[in-house]
């Protein structure tokens, strides 16, 4: 009798720990970043449906694989958190626009003129 109570509340047990959801991706195998600045870098990120539900190392990560899950191998790539952007290379603008006044206020014929007005943005 103390056996079959034991087992019980053993199966009782297991069956009121949390289940952890089933990833639709596992993204692993390259450097992930996040800009968690606690865990700024791990090693897979599981994902259930448009949400990240995990992002730790690899024995974590298995938890919430199946045969359905579908996994992605960076090959030793690198992952970032996604940043949306039209694509105005932010460094590149700032250039161009210290080029484009340099052209248009300096006669481009003029060059120790332009030399000197480029060491002045420099």
């Amino acid at each position: 009798m103390k056996r079959l109570l034991l087992l019980l509340q053993v199966s009782l047990l297991f069956s009121c720990a949390e289940k952890k959801p089933r990833a639709d991706m596992v993204i692993l195998g390259g450097k992930i970043y996040t800009v968690d600045k606690g865990n700024p870098q791990v090693e897979a990120v599981a994902v259930v449906g448009d949400t990240i539900v995990y992002a730790g190392n690899l024995s974590g990560v298995e938890e919430f694989k199946d045969e359905k899950t579908q996994i992605i191998n960076l090959e030793g790539r690198t992952m970032t958190p996604g940043f949306i952007e039209g694509h105005g290379h932010f460094f590149g603008v700032g250039y161009f626009e210290i080029d484009l006044e340099i052209v248009w206020n300096t006669l481009v014929t003029d060059l120790p003129v332009l030399k000197k007005e480029i060491q002045k943005e420099v």
